[in-house]
């Protein structure tokens, strides 16, 4: 292969490739939710989205008026929707939405006691 066309090729390759990792999204920061709606009123805390080894996701769920931390089970991201399940004293809750850029609208299903929406907002670091 001729070395200038060899060095095109490569100059464009590189082009694309950075391209395409400006444009890559991902959910992995801390988010500022709200939940709505729920017989306690408004409800307030941090989604923790983590990067854990071979690329899978950890949530994590942090009111803001307690310590305790709630991991989201079974987690699933297809494409930018998000489910999973969170296991409370007596409770399970399921947890979907779907990723908007830096905004996050979905709900949380209680079973019997109710589906409350949620709202959540990237912080910035």
């Amino acid at each position: 292969m001729n070395p200038n066309v060899r060095h095109l090729l490569f100059a464009l390759l590189t082009i694309v490739f950075s391209c395409s990792s400006l444009n890559h999204w991902t959910p992995v920061a801390t988010w500022y939710y709200e939940i709505s709606n729920t017989p306690d009123g408004t409800r307030y805390g941090h989604m923790i989205i983590t990067e854990q080894p071979k690329k899978r996701l950890k949530v994590v769920m942090k009111a803001t008026d307690g310590d305790e931390e709630v991991e989201v089970k079974d987690l699933v991201f297809v494409h930018r929707k998000m489910t999973g399940f969170m296991e409370l004293p007596n409770l399970t809750l399921t947890i979907t939405g779907l990723f908007e850029g830096d905004e996050f609208v979905g709900t949380i299903d209680a079973g019997e006691k109710g589906s409350f929406p949620i709202q959540a907002t990237r912080m910035m670091e």
